[in-house]
């Protein structure tokens, strides 16, 4: 299991989500599911070719 270093901005989303309770357990669920444990990306996350002025930069790779 990963060690977990809370940064800025993850403090900075912790103390916005603290006024909405019904978001706060989603954003723990995916600090334990996805970061500490390394599991695989969820499907709206994959890697995806940008588009317009980008369209030959793949930031994923």
């Amino acid at each position: 299991m990963k060690e977990i270093k809370s940064g800025r901005q993850f403090k900075k989303d912790l103390k916005r989500y603290a006024n909405q309770p019904k978001k706060l357990p989603e954003l723990y669920k995916f600090v334990n599911d996805y970061l500490q444990t390394g599991a695989e990306r969820l499907p709206k996350y994959h890697a995806h070719m940008l588009i317009g002025e980008y369209a030959d930069y793949n930031p994923c790779s």
